[in-house]
């Protein structure tokens, strides 16, 4: 599980300083199309959580809450 945790830690580090791929970079790419009846609310949910594990605290509580998990779980075996 460490493991995993350090590869995931060194993957976030790596991808730090590159910039976002768009659409418009890849041959024959078409535009996202959105259903326009989407369900709003529960958008800003997942973008409130996914900005909340790309924060450096969150990120770091989440993977201690993991660990704890996991330890509590398979530790014994």
């Amino acid at each position: 599980m460490e493991c995993v945790v350090v590869m995931h830690n060194m993957g976030i580090e790596y991808e730090e300083g590159l910039e976002e791929l768009r659409a418009e970079d890849y041959e024959d790419a078409t535009p996202a199309r959105l259903n326009p009846n989407r369900n709003v609310p529960e958008i800003h949910r997942l973008i409130a959580g996914h900005r909340q594990i790309e924060s450096r605290s969150g990120h770091d509580q989440l993977t201690a809450d993991l660990m704890e998990h996991v330890g509590s779980t398979y530790g014994s075996q």
